[in-house]
């Protein structure tokens, strides 16, 4: 029995008080679904942006996520709303930083125009570190950034 629930574009586009949710589903590598009362709410994890599922690498960064995510609450530190609508947030599980954690696996590129100081130059190392270690999509040759990617695939739906 598979945790996740099937992904559908019919979400509500609230921004969440900050507190903990539990995860409905993981659209892709740098978003999660939670549950907030009756709704489910897109949020965007800030400061990331990780391979989209049509391109290489989509698949694995959505199942990086979604492991780390099954059946947890997660904090939602929500901050505003990204181009498309959806928050922007960090989030948490255990005390780990999901943002982070995708960029510190390979899974993600970091959007230091988001981000302080001080956390661009944190997340940029994580990356840095990420690709001398050959981790997530840095292990392959085909690697092309999301937004390239987005430019040549432009969402249809």
């Amino acid at each position: 029995m598979s945790f996740f629930i099937t992904y559908t574009r019919k979400v509500h586009r609230i921004k969440p008080p900050k507190g903990y949710y539990t995860v409905h589903s993981v659209p892709d590598g740098d978003g999660i679904i939670i549950n907030y009362n009756e709704h489910q709410i897109e949020l965007r994890l800030k400061g990331i942006d990780a391979p989209e599922i049509g391109q290489p690498y989509g698949l694995q960064a959505r199942q990086c996520l979604q492991r780390m995510v099954a059946y947890a609450h997660v904090k939602v530190i929500p901050y505003g709303f990204c181009k498309y609508g959806r928050t922007t947030a960090f989030v948490y599980i255990n005390g780990i930083c999901l943002n982070e954690e995708m960029v510190r696996r390979g899974f993600a590129w970091v959007l230091g125009e988001y981000l302080t100081k001080e956390q661009r130059i944190l997340y940029t190392r994580m990356m840095n570190k990420a690709k001398a270690a050959n981790l997530g999509l840095w292990a392959g040759t085909d690697i092309v950034h999301p937004s390239i990617w987005r430019k040549n695939h432009p969402y249809k739906g």
